[in-house]
């Protein structure tokens, strides 16, 4: 079992990817629509798995949070984008180890990743 985190500034991306992840038997350790909230509950939870929106509302996009994250946490960063803008897409790789999925997923696109990123459940 995965420890998760969400950050998501769409709710019914939040709701769809909570059902996700309990269906697949990991455990969501917290939710954020903001990158400054979803750095305080990394700090506090070390989640394995961030579930990360590129655009976020507030001073922060998900690239930049998930940046100031990883300087203080080891986890995988799974960012989720409805755009796929190049240079987006290259700011979001430097952020290794990273994987982009494009929305919309499913299901079996975040099954996939983790399986062949990190091994599934543990």
């Amino acid at each position: 079992m995965k420890k998760i985190l969400i950050v998501e500034d769409d709710l019914l991306q939040v709701l769809f990817l909570k059902r996700a992840m309990k269906f697949l038997g990991h455990e969501i350790i917290g939710s954020a629509t903001r990158g400054a909230r979803a750095i305080e509950l990394a700090d506090e939870f070390q989640p394995d798995i961030i579930l990360m929106d590129i655009k976020l509302g507030g001073k922060l996009n998900g690239i930049e949070t998930a940046a100031q994250i990883l300087k203080k946490i080891d986890c995988f960063i799974i960012y989720i984008t409805g755009n796929t803008n190049e240079t987006l897409i290259h700011q979001a790789n430097q952020t290794q180890p990273s994987t982009i999925l494009p929305k919309p997923i499913t299901t079996q696109d975040i099954k996939n990743v983790i399986d062949s990123h990190l091994g599934g459940l543990e």
